[in-house]
Formats: C-alpha cells, sequence, structure tokens
C-alpha cells in the first residue's frame, strides 16, 4: 500500500525535516514561524494572520484543533463506525495557511 501526502503534509514533513538537520533554520522557525514560513511560501502572510510553532518534547505531546468552520456538518456516530470520512478541503498549503478554507 503505498501512502500519498497531500500537498499540506509533503509541506510539513519537508519543513519538519529539514528543522531536524539545520539547528539555525529550527531556532528562526521558533523565534520567527511567520517569517519562516513567508520565505518557504514565497508570500506574504497577512498581517491579521498569527503562526505558532510548538515543539514536542518527550512527555508533551499537543493536539491541534482545526477551526471549525460554519459549514462543517459532523458525521453521525453510524456513519463514523462504518469507516466513512468528511470531504477534505482542496485549497493548497499556502491558502491554507494564509486564508481560511472557502469550500464546501
Amino acid at each position: 500500500m503505498t501512502t500519498r501526502f497531500t500537498e499540506r503534509e509533503a509541506f510539513i514533513a519537508r519543513i519538519v525535516s529539514r528543522a531536524w538537520k539545520d539547528a539555525d533554520y529550527k531556532s528562526r522557525l521558533l523565534d520567527d514561524p511567520k517569517g519562516v514560513l513567508a520565505e518557504e511560501l514565497g508570500t506574504d502572510i497577512p498581517t491579521h494572520v498569527d503562526v505558532h510553532v510548538l515543539e514536542e518534547r518527550p512527555d508533551v505531546r499537543y493536539l491541534l484543533l482545526p477551526h471549525q468552520r460554519d459549514h462543517f456538518q459532523a458525521l453521525t456516530e453510524n456513519e463514523l463506525a462504518a469507516g466513512q470520512s468528511v470531504p477534505v478541503c482542496p485549497t493548497v498549503t499556502s491558502t491554507a495557511i494564509t486564508s481560511p478554507c472557502d469550500c464546501g
């Protein structure tokens, strides 16, 4: 079975891999995440958008709860039990970081 990354997952994997290999890059990413991501994306990130990078430790884990869109429709327990999934927003990495999803 081949695992395919979404564009966003591939982008994040590239950032994490580089941070693990390059201490200076990691330091910049932690100190100025918005600036580093703007460089990576080749675009400005709007001033009203905050970007936070958290580094996990062996004894601390984080769970990201995405912003719930007004048009979001949760699956029922039967749909979850049947293995159904919600449609994935088709926005690309730069859009996902710089603006809200406008799909749906």
